[in-house]
């Protein structure tokens, strides 16, 4: 390791570097020299007081930006992951086994969905909710006896519970459990909830437990505030006046893409909730004029390079959030 010593440095650190790049931390410009790593120019953040090198990857991680934005992007798109690896050594000259691909997904989608969730789309008031059923894969591998004789493994059966909106078409909230009870309806309405205006309307199917999910949730003794459960059928029919037909070709999509992958892994994976952030924000819609649910409920966020933005706001996010933490400590410790 090759660092300038401390004296030296100390004359130009109070001098900003001007450079094109920001802190890959916090985005700020207030960046100085702080010596070098093995060769490389290594520089300060005097705002979240990180250091770092300006190599065009994301912090703590190895691969290019370019490369992880796209491994994602084309993921949530339905490419198969082998493919995915190809491509990357083919496109950008990085060899990346498959596996990681995975981890780079249970690693960013949770991040990118808490940065999400601060901000509060304007829809329409009228929920179209349904349940599908979706398959998870064992995890206990069958013996060789068990092979030879030409048994089978069969995963386990669960719901995806899902809500959409019906003008912008944004994915309101999203669910996984294993049965389909009135606990489970109770949780995945206040999912719903959660980040969203209060709804006027929820169009379901005949299932009981949404109407009293949506009356144990939603209950106001308020008129203007009361939620109307409408129950009907999915497939439209000429007498039926209202029907469920959005929610049913947002599952019919993710069908598409759950088929080639045989079943998820385990109910705990952020692959589904990567489907409902790339869907909302990254994919266009052509009942929207080739805008993005997102667009339509006037979430305003530039997408130039797609995950690679998500993935740079949610870091500077998280960076920013951790300052105020400790900025907050210092004052309790050192109260003026």
């Amino acid at each position: 390791m090759s660092i300038r010593p401390l004296k030296c440095i100390d004359k130009t650190a109070k001098k900003p570097f001007d450079r094109r790049g920001k802190c890959k931390w916090c985005g700020s410009n207030r960046v100085v020299k702080a010596g070098k790593n093995n060769g490389k120019q290594l520089y300060k953040c005097n705002d979240c007081k990180h250091r770092f090198h300006d190599n065009g990857k994301f912090p703590r991680m190895r691969k290019p930006k370019e490369a992880v934005a796209f491994a994602l992007e084309m993921y949530f798109d339905g490419h198969s992951i082998r493919k995915i690896s190809k491509n990357l050594k083919k496109f950008f000259g990085v060899e990346v086994h498959w596996r990681k691909i995975l981890e780079w997904i249970e690693k960013y989608v949770p991040q990118v969905d808490n940065y999400l969730s601060q901000f509060e789309p304007q829809l329409s008031g009228v929920w179209h909710a349904d349940e599908k059923a979706v398959n998870f894969r064992p995890r206990i591998p069958l013996t060789d006896k068990q092979r030879r004789s030409g048994k089978r493994r069969k995963g386990q059966q669960h719901w995806h519970w899902d809500a959409i909106d019906k003008e912008t078409r944004f994915l309101v909230g999203s669910h996984i459990s294993r049965t389909r009870t009135l606990e489970d309806a109770k949780t995945f309405m206040k999912d719903c909830a959660r980040n969203t205006p209060r709804p006027t309307a929820i169009v379901t199917d005949g299932l009981e437990a949404y109407r009293k999910g949506i009356n144990k949730v939603f209950y106001s003794r308020y008129k203007h505030r009361r939620v109307e459960h409408i129950p009907t059928e999915a497939i439209p029919r000429t007498h039926i006046r209202i029907h469920n037909q959005l929610i049913e070709r947002w599952h019919g999509t993710l069908g598409d893409r759950l088929k080639p992958m045989r079943g998820l892994v385990s109910p705990e994976t952020a692959i589904p909730r990567g489907f409902g952030i790339h869907y909302n924000f990254l994919r266009p819609h052509e009942s929207l004029d080739g805008n993005t649910p997102a667009e339509e409920a006037q979430v305003q966020l530039p997408f130039e390079n797609g995950w690679g933005d998500l993935i740079n706001w949610t870091t500077i996010w998280q960076s920013l959030c951790q300052t105020k933490e400790e900025n907050q400590k210092m004052l309790n410790l050192n109260p003026t």
